[in-house]
């Protein structure tokens, strides 16, 4: 099940016509048709029943219905989240910082920071280290 299928039913439920369905979807009414007929086999069950030319959710309808309007506002809220993920408003940023220079960097740099992405939270470390085998003094084990 995929977007684009939870849409078709929605519309369906929407209109209550194939016909109609079909045209808001660019779709041909017998394309419609041949796939709410493969859902219903799949489902082993009616998702609508034909009253004239109206298509009345069935209780089986109604339920995938309901999911399916979740669904595609969990889809929704995720492409929203994933859109702050890619322009970096929202997130979370790790920075580890040798324990001398933290004190003078921290409260210069954060306030600013957090004024251009107020969506990503920080967590700061402060570590006082020693030169170790071929690690700059001031990584403490960060790579």
């Amino acid at each position: 099940m995929n977007v684009q299928e939870l849409n078709y039913i929605l519309c369906i439920a929407r209109h209550q016509n194939l016909t109609e369905a079909a045209q808001e979807l660019y779709l041909s009414q017998p394309t419609l048709s041949k796939y709410l007929q493969k859902l219903e086999r799949e489902m082993n069950g009616k998702l609508f029943s034909r009253v004239g030319n109206r298509y009345v959710p069935t209780d089986l309808g109604r339920r995938y219905l309901e999911y399916a309007r979740r669904m595609l506002e969990l889809d929704r809220d995720w492409q929203k989240e994933l859109q702050d993920l890619n322009a970096c408003r929202q997130g979370e940023l790790n920075i580890a910082f040798p324990l001398m220079r933290s004190s003078c960097l921290v409260p210069r740099v954060l306030p600013v920071f957090h004024a251009r992405y107020p969506g990503v939270q920080v967590n700061l470390w402060e570590e006082s280290c020693a030169v170790h085998a071929g690690r700059p003094a001031g990584l403490c084990g960060v790579q």
